[in-house]
């Protein structure tokens, strides 16, 4: 598949979840030496771990690039982070909002 085709191709909301968390984790540097070897596991996993890599790259380089006149405490990490932290907060609400519906059918 040529470079156009892959530009195109949708990637599973997963995976791309799953190379957001790895952005966060390379940009934390917490996880010690093994965190470039796990990483290296992860996108031979399937072709889609490299395309969604890829593509998050890419959009870090453009954000640093449009980001020259941002505070300095404002990086793709960061930013990243936050958007996975509302993420998360999105699903608590909609499991909430799915068990009060459930509560309220009689299910």
């Amino acid at each position: 598949m040529n470079n156009t085709a892959d530009s195109l191709r949708p990637i599973s909301p997963d995976i791309v979840q799953e190379a957001i968390l790895w952005q966060i984790r390379i940009g934390d540097q917490t996880d010690g030496p093994c965190l470039t070897d796990e990483l290296h596991d992860w996108l031979q996993q399937h072709p889609d771990h490299r395309l969604a890599w890829q593509r998050l790259e890419q959009m870090t380089q453009e954000f640093r690039q449009d980001s020259q006149c941002l505070s300095e405490s404002v990086t793709p990490v960061t930013v990243l982070r936050d958007a996975s932290d509302q993420l998360e907060q999105r699903r608590r609400a909609l499991k909430f909002f799915s068990v009060i519906a459930l509560a309220a059918t009689g299910l």
